[in-house]
Order: structure tokens, then sequence, then C-alpha cells
């Protein structure tokens, strides 16, 4: 406050609290107050309001088009898009990188039209340009499917191939590092989100707390490179502890995702690790 806040809220971070506070400075009603999302993503947003369990609905502008996301105690449970409804419209409001979004009350019981869980969705929607989510004029439907727009036909089969062939390749990838000598956990990352697109081993050191923070570790020094005007690319991070060794190794192909490796500094080769973790990222195909 003595820096000139307003207000300040504390963690963990009740949403509608926030909102409140944010229009009393505004001097603006909770029902117009819309939440402009600038540099952040939706779906930074999105798993901010499943971490915090919060009942709401989301709607979002983008360009011209508006997209609603019904949330139940953090759950996304319904989605809408235009004609759209369910996991393809998910998937296609998740994908916007750039909008204002409202948050509003949920008004009588909904419908669940949502069937994968948000992090399967921002997943797919991150490389939605990869795949083509729309079935062709002549797509036929698979049995006990619908082969409209929109309907569960032969492109939702074709997606969710699509994504266990993704996730498939992302733990294989995670499970040969984890052969390394000294392997204590290893994830693959999305700074721009925060989201864990996947992980394993960990053991006592809690892979998720890790991972998120570490994402703070690599903005901030895409920052400083930004700043120092550098273009080059980072290889790999490597922070030393008293008994680990935590290397982080952004992806070539993938520039917002990065491994995020922990060894055993007793056990661990650092060299051997370090090559290991390029061959991998090689494998890794999104």
């Amino acid at each position: 406050r003595s820096l000139g806040a307003l207000q300040v809220v504390d963690k963990p971070v009740d949403l509608p609290t926030l909102i409140g506070s944010m229009a009393d400075a505004l001097g603006r009603a909770d029902s117009d107050l819309e939440i402009a999302v600038g540099r952040m993503s939706v779906s930074a947003l999105v798993l901010l309001v499943e971490l915090e369990r919060k009942s709401c609905l989301l709607r979002i502008h983008h360009r011209d088009e508006t997209g609603d996301l019904i949330f139940e105690d953090g759950q996304l449970i319904a989605a809408h898009c235009g004609q759209t409804s369910g996991n393809d419209a998910a998937r296609r409001v998740l994908g916007w990188s750039r909008a204002r979004m409202e948050m509003l009350p949920v008004v009588g019981e909904q419908p669940i039209t949502v069937t994968e869980s948000v992090r399967d969705l921002l997943l797919e929607a991150a490389h939605d340009n990869d795949f083509d989510f729309e079935p062709s004029p002549d797509a036929t439907a698979q049995p006990g499917g619908d082969s409209r727009p929109g309907g569960d036909g032969a492109h939702v089969s074709q997606t969710n191939h699509a994504k266990e062939t993704q996730m498939s390749n992302v733990n294989d990838a995670l499970a040969k590092l984890m052969e390394v000598d000294g392997a204590i956990g290893v994830s693959l990352v999305d700074y721009e989100s925060g989201m864990t697109l996947g992980q394993t081993g960990g053991g006592a050191l809690n892979l998720d707390i890790a991972s998120a923070g570490n994402t703070k570790v690599v903005r901030s020094k895409m920052e400083v490179m930004k700043n120092l005007g550098l273009s080059d690319r980072i290889e790999d991070i490597l922070i030393t502890l008293g008994s680990q060794y935590h290397l982080i190794r952004p992806l070539a192909s993938v520039p917002n995702l990065f491994l995020y490796f922990a060894l055993d500094r007793a056990k661990a080769n650092l060299g051997m690790a370090r090559h290991k973790l390029t061959a991998i990222e090689s494998d890794i195909e999104l």
C-alpha cells in the first residue's frame, strides 16, 4: 500500500472478490466490468478458474465471435460458440490468445456438453492449426456417431486419435528421460499458460509446483533477452542446488514449451543428462 496500491488481494485469489475490487477502483458495477486479457491468454484465465474451483460463466469476445465457457466447481461442463457447442466449441474458444472476457453468474442448471478435461482441450487447441477438426463434405459418420459439423462423428474420432498419438509420443519421451541415472522427475510445460502437458516421476519433489514455478524463470529470461535485444534462442537453463540439478530446455520446434528435468546431483552425470535431454527433445512431435 505504501507504493500506491489501492488494495492487496492475498492468495488463493477469489476471482469474484478481485473483480469487485477492480470494479470499485474503476467506479463501475460488477456486471459491467470486463477483464481485459491483454497479453494473458484465455487458457491462463481458464486454468485459474479451474484452480480456484469457481462456478461461473466466462463470456469471451474475440474479433467478431463470442464464446461461453461454463464452469461448475472449477470443472468446465459446457461451452457454446456460434452454432457449435460442447468439446468443439471449447477447443475453439480455448485457442483464442487475445480476447475480452466477462465473468457472469451461471443461471439455472446447465446440461453437461463438455466431456473432455480442460487440459486435454487446451492441448488440442494449442495445435488446432495442425489438425482439421471439421469433417470433409463426403465424410460419413462412425457407428453411433454423427457426421454433421459440431456432432460427435468421424472428425471427433480422428481428433481423439490425434490427441492419443500426441500424448503417447510425449509420455514415451518423458519415460526415456527417467531412465537417466539420477533422474527424479520430468515434465513438459507451456510457459505461456503455465499448463503441464505431461509429467512422470517426482517422488518427494512436487512436479506441479516445480513446473509452474519454472514458467516464471523462463518468462523472466525471455524478457531479459528481449530487453537486451538478443535474438538468440535459449538452449538450456541449469539450476544447481546442493543435492539436485534442475535442467530447463525450451523446445526448438515449439518455442512456448520447455522440458523440466530434475536429477539427483550425487547420482547424475550432468553432461550425459544434457546430451540425453537434447536427443529426447528432437523425439517429441507436437
